[in-house]
């Protein structure tokens, strides 16, 4: 029994298949050469974007540094806080007074700032006591600047004297548009003069933290408190406290510098300075112009502090709020709390949670570049380092989505795949085709040379076949096969009719020899032995012809009753003839 194997369009149409196998497959080798020559170039633009905005915050860090020393040490600084202790000192209102600045402090507390501070957190009004001032110079002097202030919430500045506190307001007259004009050329929020005692005696835009006491106030455990607390403890030297929210902001994410301020050889309190926010967003987002930067549609750099949250804001918070707020819902690891606050502030500072692998890395003091799932769960490119920031433990992150990347080389890669796809089936139908074409001539001349096998070539007609005629017509190879198989039919039944013709001649001439033959023999005697009554002698003849027909003849007999004969003829020539 024959194994069965593929026929010749098998064989073609699996050739077809590897061929576009091995077109897939090289596809894809140069794919992923090019897929790893772009995670590298891509890798060498994050890192470029990572150093150079590294440099930009930790100089604009060491610049607010720098600030707020020169603060400190200028005379003015000095001077200022010396009077403005003096003053702060001197308030001494009577009880009078006192209840009718508590009565507008509280009414200030309850209509402008307890409100707003709800409306911003996304929760009802929380009470009056925790925030309110302790002391009767807090009293008074907030109800001066703050609650009697005419102007509106966030322009309290504005206002140089309030002609209510004769003990202060020289004071505040004198240095107010000092402190102001550093304020806003510095770009700081704010800018705070505290004594010893940890009175707040002055600030610029005279929030609830005004006039309070870092130590035993109402804002005592705050970061504003902190940075006191470390500039005493750390004399000379500028201190850092982090961001978090800080309630006289309405919750605001505020970091604080702070350091102590001498007049002459004695320390005669501190001064701070809130961070300004703007200033490292701004910084850290490239203005909101991340394309322009390097950081495509997907990319951009941000900051991550200790507490693993965001130090600015996130640039899909920015450009596609609903996307950003889907993915940070979705998130099982923040809570309804967060999403919230991100939402009522506008703003992802402090409050974003970064618990990636490459944000655990950097704040251990690593640094380095990795591919893995972003604070959105999405695939990124990810070059880390820490930050070289004094007093903070920061960690500087440069990414983008990993889709855009590889986007050039997916685009091509999907393209080509597709030709090729599209392609191997052109081929795979252009073989299937070709092969039937090719292989229905050779089935015919397959079934003609069967045929052939079967053909009685001893009629008298000869072969012919009308498929291996139409082969035979073919203008290529397989036509010049079937023409030279018809050829051979041909001479096949030429050879096979001789050959016949000659079987016929040979077997007329052997009938004639075998006549011959016969004639021969019936002329010799045959008969032993022939004179039986004779026992005398005996007599035996034999004829064996060399040919057919012998020439050699004999003949014995008597003569008479006493003599006998024999003879042998030896004819020359062969044959009866």
């Amino acid at each position: 029994m024959r194994t069965p194997h593929p026929g010749l369009r098998g064989k073609l149409m699996l050739g077809g298949a590897a061929v576009v196998v091995a077109a897939l497959l090289m596809a894809l080798a140069i794919f992923r050469s090019a897929q790893a020559e772009l995670e590298s170039q891509a890798f060498e633009s994050l890192n470029a974007i990572r150093e150079s905005k590294a440099t930009q915050i930790e100089s604009t860090l060491d610049e607010i540094r720098g600030e707020v020393a020169a603060i400190a040490a200028n005379r003015v600084t000095g001077e200022a806080i010396n009077d403005f202790t003096e003053a702060f000192v001197a308030l001494s209102p009577s009880k009078i007074e006192t209840k009718a600045a508590e009565e507008r402090v509280e009414e200030y507390y309850e209509t402008q700032f307890l409100p707003r501070l709800a409306t911003v957190a996304g929760a009802p009004a929380p009470k009056l006591p925790p925030f309110f001032p302790t002391s009767d110079a807090a009293v008074q002097l907030q109800d001066s600047y703050l609650a009697s202030n005419p102007f509106p919430v966030g322009s309290k500045d504005v206002l140089e004297t309030s002609d209510d506190v004769p003990a202060y307001d020289p004071i505040h007259l004198l240095n107010h548009e000092t402190f102001r004009a550093i304020q806003k050329s510095s770009g700081f929020y704010d800018v705070f003069l505290i004594d010893n005692d940890g009175n707040i005696i002055y600030s610029v835009f005279k929030e609830i933290d005004f006039a309070t006491n870092l130590l035993t106030g109402p804002h005592s455990a705050s970061g504003l408190s902190k940075a006191f607390r470390a500039a005493k403890e750390n004399p000379g030297k500028v201190t850092t406290e982090d961001f978090d929210a800080y309630q006289p902001s309405y919750n605001d994410q505020a970091a604080f510098f702070a350091t102590t301020v001498s007049l002459g050889s004695e320390e005669i309190g501190v001064v701070a300075i809130q961070a300004p926010v703007d200033e490292i967003n701004d910084v850290m987002t490239s203005d909101q112009r991340w394309e322009e930067v390097g950081l495509g549609e997907s990319g951009e750099t941000y900051l991550v502090a200790d507490d693993f949250t965001m130090r600015n804001d996130s640039r899909f918070l920015v450009e596609d709020r609903s996307s950003y707020f889907a993915a940070l819902v979705a998130d099982p690891e923040v809570s309804f709390d967060v999403v919230k606050s991100i939402d009522g502030f506008d703003s992802s500072i402090g409050l974003q949670p970064i618990l990636t692998e490459g944000a655990r890395a950097a704040l251990e003091g690593s640094d380095g570049e990795a591919v893995f799932q972003d604070y959105r769960d999405v695939s990124v490119l990810s070059s880390y380092r820490p930050l070289a920031v004094e007093g903070v433990n920061w960690a500087i992150m440069s990414e983008i989505d990993e889709a855009e990347a590889f986007g050039a080389v997916s685009e091509l890669r999907n393209r080509t795949l597709v030709m090729i796809l599209i392609g191997g089936a052109v081929l795979m139908f252009g073989m299937f085709v070709f092969s039937g074409r090719l292989a229905r001539p050779l089935r015919e001349l397959g079934e003609s040379a069967e045929e052939l096998s079967r053909y009685d070539f001893t009629s008298d007609e000869p072969y012919v076949s009308e498929d291996l005629t139409r082969v035979a017509r073919r203008q290529d190879e397989i036509g010049e096969l079937a023409l030279a198989f018809q050829g051979m039919s041909g001479e096949l039944s030429t050879s096979v009719r001789e050959t016949l013709d000659a079987v016929e001649a040979r077997e007329a001439f052997e009938t004639e020899l075998n006549i011959a033959n016969d004639i021969q023999r019936s002329m010799l005697p045959l008969t032993f032995p022939e004179f039986p009554d004779h026992t005398e002698f005996a007599i035996h003849a034999r004829l064996v012809p060399a040919a057919e027909v012998g020439g050699d003849f004999y003949e014995f007999g008597f003569v008479d009753e006493d003599r006998f004969f024999f003879c042998v003829g030896d004819v020359s020539g062969k044959g009866v003839p």
